[in-house]
């Protein structure tokens, strides 16, 4: 993959703002199938792409910031849209969380909830197992090796403001009984809680939020 400023020089340079905006266009849209052919993986092979989708989806991140960029440089302003701004929205108040909780499995192999309580000087991790008639309770600190803000700079990577509110194997094309559910709450300093859910399907980076919070199985193999 070539550098936001190799892409600037290639594809930008030089070009009208309506060109630009045309680009903008593109990228969002690339960005929007990349994030659903991550997520219908899920249910099939894995087919081989070089650079992989998660690289491809970094790097057009990267490039529509310099293309937004480049497009406020010729004297423009750059309108978000909706969902842009309920993404930003979501990470401006990514420092004010409290708690997450995580809560993952199956009618089978019952629940698994994490929690993750912040402080202003530490990170504290709580496990209860629904099958399991104690919780086990620890600081994140000596497993992980995280402070607190790094914690909250792999929140940030998560982008999970451009999270849907649920998500469900029927949107794929899956008719699944039973599998597995997940309910994903956070909740803020000012008492404002929200909450993303789904039944055997999962948003694209789903896996880095469930190793953030210190699940040691992916979702795929609790199936």
């Amino acid at each position: 993959m070539i550098s936001p400023e190799g892409y600037y020089e290639m594809e930008l340079k030089g070009k009208s703002a309506e060109e630009i905006a045309k680009k903008i266009r593109g990228l969002k849209n690339e960005i929007g199938h990349l994030k659903k052919a991550i997520e219908v993986q899920h249910y099939g092979s894995k087919t081989g792409f070089y650079p992989d989708m998660r690289t491809q989806l970094w790097s057009a991140r990267l490039y529509l910031e310099r293309a937004v960029a480049a497009y406020e440089e010729t004297g423009e302003t750059y309108q978000p849209s909706k969902a842009e701004q309920r993404a930003a929205t979501f990470d401006e108040a990514i420092p004010t969380i409290t708690r997450i909780t995580v809560t993952l499995g199956g009618h089978f192999d019952g629940f698994e909830t994490h929690t993750i309580t912040l402080t202003d000087d530490h990170l504290r991790l709580d496990v209860e197992h629904s099958m399991y008639p104690k919780p086990s309770n620890f600081y994140i600190e000596p497993d992980y090796l995280l402070t607190k803000e790094e914690f909250l700079d792999g929140l940030r990577d998560l982008h999970i403001g451009e999270w849907r509110r649920h998500y469900n194997s029927v949107d794929y094309g899956w008719y699944i009984l039973d599998g597995t559910s997940w309910t994903l709450t956070i909740e803020y300093a000012d008492g404002r809680k929200i909450e993303r859910e789904g039944s055997n399907a999962f948003p694209y980076n789903f896996d880095r939020l469930c190793e953030l919070v210190g699940y040691e199985e992916k979702p795929e193999d609790k199936e």
